[in-house]
């Protein structure tokens, strides 16, 4: 997926006002030559993106960690989190949903 570029949206759902969630994912390597995820940028300091800079091989898949911190925020929320590797000029971008109450 980091190879081509995409996009996906991961729901939080409703959250209170305060409240930190986290979800793990997994990046996929589809192509045939390993890939790093080298960085991410993201459109909001409320959230985060941890990740193992090891290389994922051809056809394997790693776990990264994504945590929304709501505190400030309020009503619907839509933020964004581009995935960057070595390997690609293309990001992964996520969009990241949450009703905060």
């Amino acid at each position: 997926m980091l190879a081509t570029g995409g996009s996906d949206t991961v729901r939080f759902g409703r959250l209170h006002s305060g409240e930190i969630a986290v979800m793990h994912l997994w990046i996929a390597n589809e192509t045939e030559r390993p890939l790093v995820i080298s960085d991410y940028l993201r459109s909001c300091g409320c959230t985060t993106l941890e990740f193992d800079n090891q290389p994922i091989l051809s056809g394997e898949a790693k776990p990264v960690t994504l945590t929304f911190d709501s505190r400030g925020e309020r009503g619907w929320q839509l933020k964004t989190v581009d995935i960057l590797s070595t390997e690609s000029p293309c990001s992964l971008r996520l969009f990241v949903e949450a009703d905060v109450e």
